[in-house]
């Protein structure tokens, strides 16, 4: 009952490092806010539009959206459309 000991010390111990898919996400969110405030992205963008834009996969695609909107940069619209909102 006295917990865990480490052979050695923690902080020499790497974190888990990011997946490809996770570091691919963080790209594609940062560049979305960056063409939009660049003005190269309308308000309303559909996700195929987004999808060949960027040449990417419809679920990484969808993170980085979800990921926006939690943001609050970012709205859903009904289909398959978006919406930046205001900065």
């Amino acid at each position: 009952n006295r917990g865990f000991f480490l052979a050695r010390d923690a902080s020499l111990i790497a974190s888990p490092a990011k997946t490809q898919e996770e570091s691919t996400e963080d790209a594609l969110y940062y560049q979305l806010a960056e063409d939009r405030l660049a003005g190269k992205l309308e308000e309303r963008v559909s996700e195929n539009e987004l999808m060949r834009c960027y040449e990417v996969p419809r679920t990484t695609l969808r993170n980085a959206l979800l990921r926006a909107a939690a943001d609050l940069w970012m709205e859903r619209l009904p289909g398959h459309g978006w919406r930046f909102l205001p900065a």
